[in-house]
Order: structure tokens, then C-alpha cells, then sequence
């Protein structure tokens, strides 16, 4: 099943992408100049990390302030933060007041390809209406939901915690590698 984007999605979507970015890399900065915008490597992930981090993307991406994302607030919040994984080559997770880093395999490319960029704004129209429902808004809970359902999905030894090549899938997921470009 093929979706065509209409630009009067697409626009808006790249405008928002572009003002929510600067949104995230001001979210990601430091209070002080003291220290490096993002902590070490994470080396385990657990669902409390996870959910946390995720309500805050959620905020961020709720750019009209309502308490739920449109279509459009869910399709900017993916492509950002996809292209943000990618350049900088590492998902951000928040743990607490700072933030950790999970690292992409180095075999990940640096950027997101306009084949890529459209294959994401597809998905993410999929797994929009998927997630939202009959109301066509994502609420909070469950865009939390999700990404616990993404962190599920990527524990492949099912003990509630991500490790070694379990992290390494999962950032793979919050960077969209392996969306086909069709």
C-alpha cells in the first residue's frame, strides 16, 4: 500500500522539523559551560530509563502545547529525532538531569538520505494511526507505551533490561535505520 505524502503535510512537517531541532539541541545543552552537552555511553538500559526519556521527547514534540500529538507533531519528533541519532551517531537517552548517550553501529551512515527522509514521514503516518486510534491524537501515556513497546521489542533475552547488541537494535530503532526507502 502505497501513501503520497501531500505537500501540505510535507511543508509544515519540514518546517517543524527544522524549529523543533533547535528545540532539541537547546533541550540537550548544558545549564553551564562546564561540562560536555551529553554523559557516557550507556552501557544497560531499563524500562524506567526508557518510559522517563520518552515523556520527555513527548513534551518536546508537542509543539501546540495541547497534552497530545497531531500527525504532523508525530512525523516531526520521528525525522528529528532520527536525523539528530544520525549526526551525531548516538540516541540520547535523559537519565535524570543528564543525558546518556546509545551508541549506532559505526556501519550506520552519518545522515538521513531524501529516499530515507520520505520513508520515515511514510512509517511514521502508519504508526501514527496505529498508536492514536479513533481520536487521531497521540496522548502522552501513549506515546510512553510505544516506546516501551520499542524497548520490548528490542529485549531479546526478555530480562527487562538492554545490553551489548540489545542497545545497539534499539538505538538502531530510534534512529529509523532500516526503514526501505521505497
Amino acid at each position: 500500500m502505497a501513501i503520497v505524502l501531500a505537500p501540505k503535510f510535507a511543508i509544515p512537517v519540514i518546517a517543524a522539523a527544522i524549529a523543533a531541532s533547535a528545540g532539541l539541541w537547546k533541550e540537550a545543552a548544558p545549564e553551564s559551560a562546564a561540562g560536555p552537552a551529553y554523559g557516557a555511553m550507556i552501557t544497560q538500559l531499563d524500562a524506567s530509563v526508557v518510559a522517563e526519556d520518552a515523556a520527555r521527547r513527548f513534551e518536546r514534540a508537542d509543539l501546540d502545547n495541547s497534552g497530545a500529538l497531531d500527525a504532523d507533531e508525530y512525523a516531526t519528533q520521528a525525522l528529528v529525532t532520527a536525523e539528530l541519532a544520525r549526526v551525531n551517531h548516538f540516541a540520547p537517552m535523559r537519565i535524570g538531569m543528564s543525558v546518556g548517550k546509545v551508541a549506532l553501529p559505526a556501519s550506520v551512515p552519518a545522515s538521513v538520505n531524501a529516499g530515507e527522509r520520505e520513508a520515515i514521514l511514510r512509517s511514521s503516518s502508519i504508526v501514527f494511526q496505529t498508536i492514536a486510534g479513533d481520536d487521531r491524537k497521540i496522548s502522552r501515556q501513549e506515546f510512553v507505551g510505544a516506546a516501551l513497546e520499542q524497548m520490548l521489542a528490542s529485549d531479546m533475552d526478555r530480562n527487562g533490561a538492554l545490553t551489548g547488541s540489545e542497545l545497539s537494535t534499539f538505538s538502531m530503532r530510534q534512529a529509523k535505520v532500516g526503514i526501505a526507502a521505497s
